[in-house]
């Protein structure tokens, strides 16, 4: 027993640790060696005594001054991508910018008047003498053949205007001898122009220019050829008339006394919507008479004079008896 204890105390007792064998330092080497003036004296003397300069090994990794490297020589271009465009070299041509479109009714312009385009000073004068005006388009209606003679010998003498047969989107004036509705009237009051009567023509003639319109408009037609015509001066090329803008669509019967291309303008100017497919139309307009229309269910038939009387005043008017068909 003794042994086995004797052995086992001395399994128990820890071992010395190993001490650490001691490395010699590492020499450090030094890329840039320096020599001693004993070394260099000499070498002095044999570049002295020599025709040609030798040539000194660089001992430095750094590239010198005197080197040029091949990319110095060449011109870096910048990339161009899709967010960034590199300027274009002096030599480069660049192209012309194309200017601004020019609308015939600028935003701010509203519309204008021939008494207001005469120039202030003079300005060019016409070969008869007279002041050169640009160019608006007039149009006429309700004229007998005497008149419409007087209204092209009265623009040829005053100038100014370009006679239009019917009323289009570049026309600024409409020339009437009486307030009877016609689809040039109601094409010139849905665009919100001057519609003047024929007396405007007589006395600017007699007076040798153009007189102001206001005074010549036809007022005792509607009150919104006056309504319209100052919302077009106001907003110019952004007036819009939406009569028929929130209504679902039309379908216009081809036996319609008034034409149905000159309905469905009159409709689509007033930002309506017409369809050739009476199926998928709200509204079907037939006249009075017309036994062919056959409406399903949730159209409704009305006649052609609900649209021009609402146009005429400006104001979808109610579907009374006088205007819905059953």
């Amino acid at each position: 027993m003794d042994t086995y204890y004797r052995k086992a105390a001395k399994s128990t007792e820890k071992a010395p640790p190993p001490q650490p064998t001691e490395e010699p330092p590492r020499k450090r080497k030094l890329f840039n060696v320096q020599t001693s003036e004993e070394d260099i004296m000499p070498r002095l003397a044999t570049v002295g005594r020599s025709k040609t300069p030798a040539t000194t090994k660089r001992r430095s990794l750094a590239p010198s001054s005197d080197m040029k490297s091949p990319t110095s020589s060449l011109t870096k271009k910048r990339r161009t991508t899709a967010l960034f465009t590199s300027q274009a070299e002096p030599g480069q041509c660049q192209p012309e910018k194309e200017g601004p479109r020019k609308n015939l009714f600028p935003v701010g312009r509203g519309l204008p008047t021939m008494a207001s385009q005469y120039p202030p000073n003079g300005g060019q004068t016409q070969q008869n003498g007279g002041p050169l005006l640009p160019r608006q388009y007039l149009a006429t209606t309700n004229l007998h053949t005497e008149q419409s003679t007087f209204v092209k010998e009265a623009i040829a003498s005053l100038d100014g205007f370009i006679i239009e047969a019917n009323v289009s989107d570049n026309t600024t004036h409409l020339v009437t001898l009486e307030p009877r509705r016609t689809i040039n009237l109601l094409r010139a009051l849905i665009r919100g122009l001057w519609i003047v009567r024929y007396e405007w023509i007589v006395e600017s003639y007699h007076a040798g220019r153009w007189l102001p319109e206001e005074r010549f408009e036809l007022k005792e037609f509607s009150r919104a050829v006056q309504l319209n015509r100052s919302e077009r001066q106001a907003f110019g090329s952004q007036y819009r008339n939406e009569l028929w803008a929130d209504f679902a669509p039309f379908w216009i019967s081809p036996r319609c006394a008034v034409p149905a291309q000159q309905l469905r303008e009159l409709i689509v100017l007033c930002r309506g919507k017409v369809t050739g497919n009476a199926s998928r139309a709200k509204f079907l307009v037939v006249e009075p008479n017309d036994n062919d229309a056959a409406p399903i269910e949730g159209q409704i038939v009305v006649a052609p004079g609900w649209i021009l009387d609402s146009i005429t005043i400006n104001k979808v008017k109610k579907l009374t008896k006088k205007y819905r068909i059953e």
